[in-house]
This record gives structure tokens, C-alpha cells and sequence, in this order.
């Protein structure tokens, strides 16, 4: 059995949406060139199998997908006061 990457996987996604739209990652941002209705069906699945986690920027003709981490719970705390910021 083989362990797939992320960037496999997310190639993966692409290529079920749309076989004929070629993709690539450069620098971990996932590039494709496309119709623009193709590309909302490759955003649709990739936003669903991301949670959402998904940003979309157009770079020349091409459409450059990043994929954003989930934040940690950060706490906060302030040395002027005596209690702890949470946040949610």
C-alpha cells in the first residue's frame, strides 16, 4: 500500500473533476489553466474536500489555488490585567 501526498491527492481531485484541464504544484500552490466553468466545478471539490480551506487568485491566464492551514486555538494572556483572553 502506498501513502499518497497531499499534492497527489489533490492532483487526484482535479484530474476526476476535469481529465482535460492539466495541473501543477509550484512552491505548493496548485496552478491550472481552464474555462472559468471548469474551474468553478475544480474549486467546488477541492473547497469540499478541504473544508473550506481554499484560496483562489488568477496569476496571468492561469488560476493559482493555496491552501490554508487551519488556525490553532491561540490564548492570549495580558501582563496589565489578571486574567486570560480566549479566544474562539
Amino acid at each position: 500500500m502506498t501513502i499518497m501526498t497531499f499534492e497527489q491527492h489533490i492532483l487526484r481531485i482535479v484530474a476526476r473533476t476535469e481529465p482535460e484541464v492539466p495541473a501543477s504544484f509550484y512552491n505548493g500552490t496548485l496552478f491550472y489553466r481552464c474555462a472559468e466553468s471548469q474551474s468553478r466545478r475544480i474549486f467546488s471539490n477541492l473547497m469540499q474536500d478541504q473544508a473550506g480551506r481554499v484560496q483562489i487568485s488568477m496569476v496571468g491566464e492561469e488560476y493559482a489555488v493555496d491552501f490554508v492551514a487551519e488556525k490553532p486555538q491561540q490564548i492570549s494572556t495580558s501582563e496589565d490585567f489578571d486574567y486570560v483572553y480566549y479566544s474562539c
